[in-house]
């Protein structure tokens, strides 16, 4: 089986169109952030919120 080569425009057009994703998934996650951490990076959890004045991390929902 061939694979078929993608061009670089190709190429050049989906790493453009990642990078966008990402962007605005980390601007709707720090959106959702308390607003002390909003200038912080979360990549890796739904949002940073406080609980008692300490930050807790709010984990992604448990898909089962």
């Amino acid at each position: 089986m061939i694979a078929n080569k993608k061009s670089p425009e190709e190429i050049a057009a989906k790493v453009s169109e990642n990078n966008n994703k990402a962007q605005q998934l980390h601007m709707a996650k720090t959106m959702m952030s308390n607003k002390n951490f909003q200038n912080t990076r979360v990549t890796s959890t739904k949002a940073i919120l406080m609980k008692n004045g300490q930050a807790v991390c709010v984990a992604f929902p448990n898909p089962n």
